[in-house]
């Protein structure tokens, strides 16, 4: 199945995103468009499983993490998580985005492809 679809291409193809990819629950990696960093060592760091999120989840004592952002400065980036469940499977999907755009509908529009 294809998650990243025209769209997104489009989108980091214009410079609205540097790059975006879709991991599963383990932080593999299941598409990857844009080049900014190596796709595996980011889904690595953000890993549901493995990464930030299920630090916070271990430290802080709370429920599953919906949704990271993390400002790099000063390379004036964002790298936004999504996480998501759909059929007893988790995905998470992470743009990568200068700090003047938004990332909203693009990650809203990649869910509703996975939900499909």
């Amino acid at each position: 199945m294809r998650f990243l679809d025209v769209e997104v291409e489009r989108a980091v193809e214009e410079g609205r995103v540097k790059q975006v990819l879709v991991a599963d629950g383990e932080g593999f990696v299941l598409e990857n468009v844009g080049n900014q960093f190596d796709p595996e060592s980011l889904a690595a760091a953000f890993s549901p499983s493995h990464g930030l999120a299920q630090r916070l989840q271990e430290t802080l004592g709370c429920g599953l993490v919906g949704e990271l952002a993390v400002r790099l400065e000063p390379e004036r980036l964002r790298i936004v998580v999504r996480y998501l469940l759909h059929d007893n499977e988790r995905f998470m999907i992470v743009v990568v985005l200068s700090t003047e755009r938004g990332w909203r509908l693009l990650t809203n529009h990649i869910i509703r492809k996975i939900m499909e």
